[in-house]
C-alpha cells in the first residue's frame, strides 16, 4: 500500500492495486514494465539497505530537488528531479518531496503541498499504488 504524507499534515491513502499510471506515463497499461519496476525496486531495496548496513546508518533520505527562478527574474527554471529519486519514485514532477528510506521497512514518500494560491499541489495519480512504499 502507498500512502500520501504531505508535508503539510494531511494524510490520504491512495487506491490498491498493480503498478499503473496515467497516460503518458512510462509505466502506463504495461504488464511488462510493471513487473520490471517490480524487480528494479527489490534490487534497489538490496543495494540500500546492504550499504546503510556496512556503514552503519539507520536510514537515508533522497530529495526530490527545488524548482529554481532564473536570476532576478520571477520566473522558474525547468524542473528537473533528482535521478536518485526518480530510481525509486518514477513520477518526474515532485518538487521539494522527500523519501525515507529505513533498514526493514516501507520507504515513506513525503510530498510537499504548499498552500498558496500560485503553486500547484503535487498529487499521486489515482491509479498509482503498489506495495513498495508507505
Amino acid at each position: 500500500m502507498l500512502e500520501n504524507h504531505s508535508l503539510t499534515g494531511n494524510r490520504s491513502p491512495l487506491a490498491e492495486g498493480p503498478i499503473v499510471l496515467t497516460k503518458g506515463s512510462l509505466l502506463a497499461g504495461s504488464s511488462f514494465l510493471s513487473e520490471s519496476y517490480g524487480n528494479h525496486f527489490n534490487t534497489l531495496r538490496e543495494v540500500y539497505n546492504r550499504a546503510l548496513t556496512n556503514h552503519h546508518f539507520e536510514s537515508l533520505l533522497v530529495y526530490s530537488g527545488e524548482i529554481k527562478n532564473r536570476f532576478q527574474d520571477d520566473m522558474p527554471s525547468p524542473f528537473f528531479i533528482n535521478l536518485q529519486f526518480k530510481a525509486i519514485v518514477p513520477i518526474t514532477n515532485l518538487p521539494e518531496s522527500w523519501i525515507i528510506w529505513c533498514i526493514g521497512k516501507k520507504p515513506l514518500l513525503l510530498l510537499y503541498q504548499p498552500e498558496t494560491v500560485w503553486d500547484a499541489v503535487a498529487e499521486m495519480p489515482d491509479t498509482f499504488g503498489h506495495h513498495t512504499l508507505k
